[in-house]
């Protein structure tokens, strides 16, 4: 009886340290995708600035070229 019960209780630490690592890992893979999410998020900002900033310089290109063009009229 007692072989037995310790062998019960070494089944069910087996698996109840095969459920925490279980969860770990969700855990683990949880925070991994939200640390990719974010990644993606700002590096879409990023790229959104920079195409923001892009046209802001092409109007004031363009804006000044029409001031040239005009004072040489």
């Amino acid at each position: 009886f007692e072989k037995d019960a310790a062998v019960q209780k070494a089944v069910q630490r087996s698996a109840d340290e095969i459920q925490q690592l279980k969860n770990t890992a969700s855990s683990l893979r949880n925070e991994l995708e939200n640390l990719r999410f974010e990644k993606d998020a700002a590096v879409q900002k990023a790229v959104q600035r920079s195409a923001d900033e892009i046209q802001q310089l092409k109007n004031t290109a363009i804006t000044l070229r029409n001031e040239i063009d005009e004072l040489k009229k």
